[in-house]
């Protein structure tokens, strides 16, 4: 669990090692308040074990302001 910080700022990387690590750590819920303008094979994988493993994962839609306009958010939007 990492402590909480003043400004929020991750890589794809980032979101992958922390679902892998709430997976590793057997989370049932997994709350993703962070957006990818694209996904990723590695990403995908990494939801793909999560929800396998039974969590529910939710993932928001609004923190777009990085993408291109258009974009759908990932992964919420898939």
């Amino acid at each position: 669990h990492a402590p909480p910080t003043a400004s929020a700022q991750g890589t794809v990387a980032d979101l992958i090692g922390a679902i892998n690590a709430a997976v590793a750590g057997g989370a049932q819920i997994i709350n993703i308040s962070m957006v990818a303008c694209s996904g990723t094979p590695e990403l995908s994988a990494a939801l793909q074990r999560a929800m396998e493993g039974g969590a529910l994962v939710v993932a928001s839609t609004g923190n777009t302001g990085q993408c291109e306009p258009g974009t759908v958010p990932y992964p919420a939007g898939v």
